[in-house]
């Protein structure tokens, strides 16, 4: 078989692969998009639920329906560990190790900044009608959005 017969099939089979595309691409956005309604409600119930257990002094309450029981508990996070806080928290280190010695913060920043790896992939991305790339919902570490 020579390499021409060989393309053949795939130039036919890519309107397929493009829609498919489309639809799965379409299909994940509107998920996310339902997914975040969805946790937007249900964290107003959550916030109604809260407010009129503890404002009735119930805070040990256990609801029970028929999905389980429920029970208010309290939950700890840490906060994101990104570049300004690590800096805020570097500078707390060093005037706490060595209150008037030297604070090595901007240099240990600098080369975190400079040697830090980073990966590169090809995507497929909807270009709007003015040219621009437009940004997925969430960020980049998002479902791709429309």
């Amino acid at each position: 078989m020579s390499a021409g017969s060989a393309q053949q099939p795939q130039q036919q089979e890519m309107p397929t692969w493009v829609r498919s595309y489309v639809h799965y691409d379409q299909l994940a956005s509107g998920l996310y998009k339902q997914c975040l309604n969805a946790r937007k409600l249900r964290d107003g119930f959550e916030d109604k639920i809260i407010h009129q257990l503890t404002t009735q002094g119930m805070g040990n309450a256990i609801l029970q329906v028929s999905q389980g029981k429920y029970q208010l508990k309290s939950e700890q996070h840490l906060a994101p560990l990104s570049i300004t806080n690590l800096e805020a928290l570097l500078h707390q280190y060093y005037n706490q190790k060595v209150p008037h010695g030297p604070d090595e913060t901007n240099a240990i920043l600098q080369f975190i900044k400079s040697n830090r790896q980073h990966t590169s992939n090809i995507r497929i991305r909807k270009i709007d009608e003015s040219g621009a790339v437009p940004a997925p919902p969430g960020g980049l570490k998002s479902l791709p959005g429309l």
